[in-house]
């Protein structure tokens, strides 16, 4: 059972939880049907919305993260980042970051001091 299956059937155990204490009170102080009513009503539009909401969060968190990089990059990219590391293409994942590259030496990159 994945997370978020989990996480909506705790939401749904807690709504019916808050159910049935409606429930005991209505009965206990012999509220009027109509009051009882509404309060379901309103119940069911708020578990609704927190499972609507569940539903984002799990469709977002679903999507992967692309830290910042195109999943597919543009040919001119391409043959830009093939020349730029001596015909070899790295792929993604083999991209250097920011901080690997400035840690090389200067002269690896062509510069001098």
């Amino acid at each position: 059972m994945s997370s978020s299956n989990r996480i909506e059937l705790i939401i749904q155990d807690a709504f019916e939880d808050v159910a049935l204490l409606i429930g005991g009170a209505a009965s206990l102080h012999q509220l009027e049907n109509q009051l009882v009513r509404t309060l379901m009503r309103r119940l069911d539009h708020v578990r609704t919305r927190a499972l609507a909401r569940l539903e984002q969060v799990d469709a977002s968190a679903s999507r992967p993260a692309n830290s910042g990089r195109p999943y597919h990059l543009h040919p001119a990219i391409e043959g830009f980042l093939r020349r730029q590391h001596g015909g070899h293409q790295p792929g993604l994942s083999e991209m250097p970051s920011p901080e690997d590259r400035s840690a090389q030496p200067s002269a690896a990159k062509g510069e001098t001091r």
